[in-house]
């Protein structure tokens, strides 16, 4: 039914603009050109009888096509290219509806210098309604990045709607999304016009609101934080301006880089600000949830459980409270109750909701030990979950650990509906055989996966190493090789491919390259740094390898860097320097089998 539903749509409004249209072409046939004094009735009427019926249908047929494909651009997201059509349509019927619609996606377009070009045309024939003027006059203003000129039409909106202020202010929000994250000058300049709008209406409490939004949005953050505090002055009841204070100090605490002690003093604030509220509105139990979940965040696990316990014998049955609980018990290790809680979730709300916190705390049973009951919960992750594939692999992991047959039969027989769940479960099946050193077996996998789809971008990748692993170099390359084809900017690939004929020491000044081309495409990468540095080595160009090689190092402490960068200033005479480096990495991973055969091979 719902397939039907989107078919019709595009047609109900083409009717619907067809009558105006219609209507439009009517009448500038029985006129064809009134203005012109010259042209007697007389003429006209021989005119309109010998081409009206022809005319008519030309232009019904132009109408219909142009209607029919501008609608059905809209249905595909073809903003632009709509726009266009309703643009020329406006132009030559001048039918209000039509006019207004073209007006509409010109700026849903971010065409706004034609959208103004229009609006006088929509005022002429439309004559529309004050507000919606305002509105779409102070949106194609914010397009054009004029945002000074916004506060005439807006002050206008609030004028002519002077018993719902509240409301008016609350519509401007939308204007906030809309300039571009990285113009920092439009942002600056929407948090100016919203404080001066909240300055002339500072008894409405939702002006300093979108004040306070549209400060924070510029990183404006003392007005920000004053304006939000205006908002609650002048509404007290309002529970909206704690909840966004709590949000933005959440973001905040979970921000790198932020001022810890202004953190932490603002969350103190901001708890006692929410304490304060629900002592004064106990019942409010939408702030009372989100008091509990900023809680948790700043580590007050015991203060969020008497929230979370309040809500719970009041609203016993309530998915969202549940599923709160449920995380917060798991976050605090107490399964026996996240794993009652879940059972009542289960009967509540069978949905893929309930199945995220199912995987959750099947990772906690997995971490507790009790692997049977992790892959029973896993068990109950549908098809349908984004959840899904994650959830067959770990359980996959798991039975590995004892059968591993059992496990790759396990994969091979989840649901896989499209080309893209087949390669990614045959990724999974690989790369169990892969942990267990079963190499030739991972290839084979691969290779058959490949067979049915040979220009898979990952599969292509994961069978290169795989080759590399077998010394089926020849293979190895091929894969490679085909993958730059296939994706001229994939770093990774030029990396592998450079690093393998490094690590050979072959074809030195074409793996340079290859490695070059790859830090062009990623020049933050600590894998092709150390590819760069490898390469360099072999080339004996041993100081540039080495400042490749300690960047390499200081941005990723792996011990395959680490022994790369020791035999690097072993061969520079640093023996010392070379030891210590060793032997820092292998307390940290004494298993590392490259780090282990560099250092055997230095110091046997």
């Amino acid at each position: 039914m719902l397939n039907s539903i989107r078919f019709v749509f595009p047609f109900l409004c083409f009717f619907a603009l067809l009558a105006p249209l219609a209507r439009a072409q009517t009448g500038a046939q029985e006129a064809p050109d009134a203005a012109d004094p010259a042209i007697s009735a007389k003429a006209a009427n021989e005119e309109n009888a010998g081409n009206s019926d022809a005319d008519s249908s030309a232009l019904d047929a132009q109408t219909v096509y142009e209607v029919v494909l501008g609608e059905l651009a809209v249905q595909r997201q073809q903003i632009p290219l709509a726009a266009r059509v309703y643009l020329d349509l406006a132009l030559r019927s001048h039918d209000p509806e039509v006019i207004e619609r073209a007006l509409k996606l010109l700026s849903a377009a971010g065409e706004f210098v034609t959208a103004s070009e229009l609006l006088p045309l929509w005022k002429t024939y439309a004559q529309p309604d004050p507000s919606e003027t305002a509105v779409i006059e102070a949106g194609i203003f914010l397009g054009l990045g004029r945002i000074a000129e916004m506060e005439e039409p807006l002050t206008r909106l609030l004028l002519e709607n002077p018993g719902q202020h509240e409301e008016v202010f609350f519509n401007f929000a939308r204007f906030l999304n809309t300039p571009n994250e990285k113009d920092g000058a439009a942002r600056g300049a929407l948090a100016a016009l919203f404080q001066r709008l909240a300055g002339k209406y500072a008894n409405v409490a939702a002006a300093h609101y979108v004040a306070a939004l549209a400060s924070r949005d510029a990183g404006q953050e003392i007005p920000a934080l004053t304006e939000l505090a205006l908002a609650q002055t002048h509404k007290p009841e309002w529970n909206l301006p704690y909840i966004t204070r709590m949000e933005w100090i959440k973001e905040d605490l979970q921000k790198k880089g932020q001022n810890a002690l202004l953190s932490t003093l603002l969350a103190a604030d901001a708890r006692q600000g929410a304490e304060t509220f629900l002592a004064q509105h106990p019942e409010d139990q939408y702030l009372r949830l989100q008091f509990a979940r900023f809680l948790i965040v700043i580590k007050d696990y015991a203060g969020a459980r008497r929230h979370f316990s309040w809500l719970i014998e009041r609203h016993p049955d309530n998915p969202e409270i549940l599923n709160a609980v449920i995380l917060l018990a798991i976050e605090e290790r107490d399964l026996p109750e996240a794993r009652l809680l879940f059972e009542r979730l289960a009967e509540v709300s069978p949905s893929l909701a309930f199945e995220t916190v199912a995987f959750y705390l099947a990772g906690a049973e997995e971490k507790a030990g009790d692997m049977d009951r992790a892959i029973s919960l896993l068990a109950r992750i549908s098809p349908q979950s984004k959840l899904y594939s994650l959830a067959r692999l770990m359980t996959a992991m798991q039975m590995a650990e004892r059968d591993m047959e059992g496990a790759r039969r396990f994969l091979r027989e989840s649901v896989m509906n499209t080309p893209e769940d087949r390669a990614s479960f045959a990724r999974m099946e690989a790369g169990l055989l892969r942990d267990k050193g079963l190499d030739a077996e991972t290839y084979t996998v691969l290779s058959l996966a490949l067979k049915a789809q040979p220009d898979h971008p990952e599969l292509l990748y994961d069978a290169a190493l795989a080759a590399d692993k077998l010394r089926r170099w020849k293979e190895m390359e091929n894969h490679l090789q085909r993958l730059i084809r296939l994706q001229p900017n994939n770093a990774h690939a030029y990396n592998a491919l450079g690093y393998s004929f490094a690590e050979r020491n072959l074809r030195l000044e074409e793996a340079q390259k290859l490695v070059n081309k790859a830090l062009e495409l990623d020049p933050q990468s600590p894998q092709i740094l150390d590819s760069m540095g490898w390469v360099l080595y072999r080339r004996g160009q041993l100081s540039a390898a080495l400042t490749a090689l300690r960047a390499a190092y200081e941005r990723l402490p792996d011990p395959e860097i680490a022994a790369h960068l020791g035999e690097v200033l072993w061969k520079m005479g640093r023996e010392q320097e070379a030891r210590e480096l060793w032997q820092k990495e292998a307390e940290k991973s004494p298993g590392h089998a490259v780090l282990n055969a560099t250092r055997q091979r230095f110091t046997p």
